[in-house]
């Protein structure tokens, strides 16, 4: 989604709805998304349905409207380039650290080293 560049129907709808009507609940929902992490990889049918999914008065309950985001994006949130490049990067980051299984099995003292096979080079 190039943030430069928008429909010209929908400036318009943005204008005359949103910003000569000074909306409070997108001000508040906009507010919430910014706190988002990652809130502009999101793909415009993500935050499309979040804001149409959302209950009517939620924006009126800072915690109940980021916790909603929060949620929403979690489970139904799709990064724009999550369907062209299918990498690592891409996934949630989960907020544990991760560890090492092996690392951890294996306390420092009792750690043995091995040997590794190197294949003979071909000439």
């Amino acid at each position: 989604m190039d943030a430069g560049n928008i429909d010209g129907s929908i400036h318009r709808w943005a204008k005359n709805e949103v910003i000569d009507n000074d909306r409070e609940d997108w001000k508040r929902i906009s507010a919430s998304m910014r706190k988002q992490p990652d809130a502009l990889r999101y793909d415009r049918q993500t935050i499309f349905g979040l804001v149409r999914e959302r209950p009517i008065d939620i924006h009126k309950d800072p915690v109940a409207l980021n916790k909603y985001i929060t949620e929403y994006l979690t489970t139904k949130g799709v990064f724009e380039d999550e369907g062209t490049n299918q990498s690592a990067t891409d996934t949630l980051s989960s907020p544990v650290p991760e560890t090492d299984a092996v690392e951890t099995a294996i306390p420092d003292n009792e750690k043995t080293e091995c040997k590794v096979e190197v294949e003979p080079s071909v000439e």
